[in-house]
């Protein structure tokens, strides 16, 4: 996983197969389904109709890939700033590691994510919820000078489930204060 997206990898290290953000989805549905061995389950995910759109949900019990779903009066996919993002809930998936930056990793504690340096701190604990710990906040690219870009770039959050608990999911997403 990085700021610009996902490759599945050889043994060596290699990539076999490379995805940024704003690319289409159907292929990575494809190399991920062939490298994890099983079909996803579909869902869709609820946009708020404006800054983001419905998205299908491609969920390997573990990895999801969320890619925006395009209407035929809707707006296109290059002029969203988030057309396709990414959760990880495990380490692996048939075999297959699934490795975050930073570090980071599911079961990973509330100490040793503030030990790998994020660059903000979120305390949800106080209506029972736990801590959200965001990366690389600056990296974040989804526009330039009000024009939607090429090449994408997404910060990484690392959210707990409750207060004091372990990190359980890992999202690739832009940084924003809205």
């Amino acid at each position: 996983m990085s700021g610009t997206g996902f490759s599945i990898d050889a043994a060596d290290g290699s990539p076999i197969f490379e995805f940024a953000w704003r690319d289409a989805a159907e292929p990575a549905v494809e190399a991920l389904t062939e490298a994890f061995g099983t079909a996803p389950e579909l869902s869709v995910h609820p946009g708020d109709g404006t800054h983001f759109p419905d998205y299908t949900q491609y969920d390997w019990r573990g990895f999801t890939l969320y890619d925006m779903v395009v209407t035929a009066d809707g707006k296109a996919r290059s002029e969203y700033a988030t057309p396709t993002w990414a959760s990880i809930r495990t380490n692996e998936i048939a075999g297959i590691p699934i490795v975050a930056e930073f570090g980071l990793a599911i079961g990973s504690t509330v100490d040793a994510v503030r030990g790998m340096g994020p660059d903000e701190e979120s305390d949800l604990t106080e209506r029972g919820d736990g801590y959200i710990f965001a990366f690389d906040i600056d990296r974040t690219v989804m526009f330039s000078e009000g024009s939607p870009v090429d090449q994408l770039v997404y910060s990484v959050f690392a959210d707990t489930d409750e207060p004091g608990a372990e990190v359980v999911e890992i999202r690739y997403r832009p940084y924003s204060l809205l």
